[in-house]
């Protein structure tokens, strides 16, 4: 018993702690078609005077924004390095997030594919063994994408400032054989302070039709003020024979624009 306790509580904190250091960059999660987490967290106090213990089931770290690489790791698919970026970005309970969710397809690989998704925004790898995963993760793109079209776009002056709101566009298609089309748009702006980007407005487009241009908008209200450097974000995900394929595209202007 008290090995479990020890053990329970060694996640928690883990848990905890990988929250706070990604809480800017991660959306929150998302109900609807999305995949549930498989537990609850279930939480219990000792009665003792100087000591407390916290229970929690093994879902909680699939709270942290790279759990659901280890999770497809372990489980033996391939994950392409210059791909983890996107499966952190994509929300929690989703298959992009962890394709070893109960209800999920069946996949052997999640690739990063800039020749289909708009630019190759990947940073280059100083690590040999990250290199040799892009090339193979090139190599089997060039096995699978004979017949293949999928595309996404931050349209061209996104983002602006219009109304008093800051706004993006984006635009996203993908044709057969591809058989499901997930997109991620985001508003982000960066912090003085933190010297980071952080994500103003968010927003999970789940399993968009095969075939035809989708079109998407997103807007937040901001301050008048000196400029600040905001950026519009698209990521679209493809799920084809059995692969998870992903790529991103990503604006910046600098606008009178303040937020909060």
């Amino acid at each position: 018993m008290r090995a479990r306790v020890r053990r329970s509580l060694v996640v928690f904190c883990a848990a905890i702690g990988s929250l706070d250091r990604n809480t800017r960059q991660t959306p929150p999660p998302i109900h609807g078609r999305s995949i549930a987490l498989r537990h609850k967290l279930l939480v219990a106090s000792l009665l003792a005077s100087f000591a407390g213990t916290i229970w929690v089931s093994e879902a909680i770290a699939s709270t942290s924004p790279d759990q659901g690489i280890r999770n497809a790791q372990q489980a033996g698919i391939f994950i392409d390095p210059a791909i983890e970026p996107l499966m952190q970005r994509a929300p929690i309970g989703t298959c992009e997030h962890d394709p070893t969710l109960p209800g999920c397809p069946a996949v052997t690989a999640m690739i990063y594919d800039p020749d289909y998704f708009g630019r190759d925004t990947a940073p280059p790898s100083a690590k040999t063994s990250r290199r040799v995963k892009r090339l193979r993760a090139r190599a089997k793109i060039a096995q699978s994408f004979l017949n293949y079209r999928c595309g996404v776009d931050v349209i061209s002056d996104s983002p602006y400032k219009a109304a008093g709101q800051a706004q993006g566009d984006f635009r996203a298609r993908c044709d057969p054989p591809v058989v499901e089309q997930d997109n991620y748009i985001a508003l982000g702006k960066f912090g003085e302070q933190c010297n980071c980007w952080n994500v103003i407005k968010s927003r999970w487009i789940d399993n968009a039709s095969i075939g035809v241009q989708h079109n998407y908008h997103i807007a937040i209200g901001c301050a008048s003020t000196s400029y600040r450097a905001w950026r519009a974000q698209i990521d679209g995900y493809a799920l084809m024979q059995g692969v998870w394929y992903a790529g991103t595209e990503v604006n910046y202007h600098n606008l009178y624009c303040n937020y909060p």
